[in-house]
């Protein structure tokens, strides 16, 4: 049998890892740099929670701003090991949120077990790229808006929202279950969408031309304001359409198991 000094003790080695952290922070930090990019070359971004910014300017630089954050409940200690790693070389620019400091402090076996972890900080983002530049994003759960981008977007999230208008270029978007809306004002570049369970609208022109070929499974829906027809079944697939819209145009790739489609006019 357990002795009582024995508990006494155990009780007392655990108390300090079951004590949650009490210094919560209001303040935040910002992260500013410039660094030149040769025409078409790329940015990629890699985050986790925040708000983002995409947007060109007529210049050779990425002009980058990161504002730190807390969440409600972050720590101070969170948010001073929270860092924004920037690497650039001619032709390309890497960004990336880095919370691998605050990982570490939490590696202690009891503090997983014991401890309630206080959220991590978000980290916001306004990014100025250059007109030619293709930019990639690598992202969980952050709201994204892309502006007037001119080369190729590529973007990853699983649960976040992306908001993309006045894009001239390849668009390639893929989530889990976030919500994506591309806003075209004149239809120039094609378009590769996926989602499993989420959410893609987009908002065409009145009149617009394009040709679709979109894979639902069975639990998908599409809502359209065109007129589509339904293709058959292929690859495992409950509805296909393969559709050249007002006499067709540039292909548009859609791709869903669970999610939702809305092909709108505006």
């Amino acid at each position: 049998m357990l002795k009582v000094e024995n508990i006494v003790i155990i009780c007392f080695i655990l108390i300090p890892y079951m004590q949650p952290e009490v210094s919560v922070c209001q303040v935040t930090t910002e992260v500013n740099k410039v660094v030149p990019l040769e025409p078409g070359g790329e940015v990629s971004l890699h985050t986790y929670k925040g708000r983002v910014l995409i947007s060109t300017w007529d210049s050779s630089q990425v002009d980058i701003h990161a504002q730190i954050e807390p969440d409600d409940g972050t720590t101070e200690a969170a948010l001073n090991y929270t860092e924004v790693n920037i690497r650039a070389s001619r032709d390309f620019v890497y960004i990336k949120t880095d919370y691998s400091k605050i990982e570490k402090r939490r590696g202690n076996f009891f503090d997983r077990i014991f401890k309630s972890e206080p959220p991590l900080p978000f980290v916001n983002y306004n990014i100025k790229i250059p007109q030619t530049a293709r930019m990639t994003i690598d992202d969980y759960k952050s709201e994204i808006a892309a502006q007037n981008l001119m080369a190729e977007l590529s973007i990853d999230t699983y649960k976040g929202s992306v908001k993309i208008s006045g894009s001239r270029g390849y668009i390639r978007l893929n989530t889990y279950k976030g919500f994506g809306q591309i806003q075209y004002s004149k239809l120039e570049g094609r378009c590769n969408l996926s989602t499993y369970k989420g959410v893609i609208e987009l908002l065409f022109p009145k009149g617009s031309s394009f040709d679709l070929d979109c894979d639902l499974g069975k639990s998908a829906e599409i809502r359209s304001e065109f007129d589509l027809k339904t293709m058959g079944n292929d690859g495992g697939f409950e509805r296909e359409y393969r559709v050249s819209v007002n006499g067709g145009g540039i292909p548009i790739y859609i791709r869903s198991d669970k999610g939702e489609i809305h092909l709108l006019q505006r």
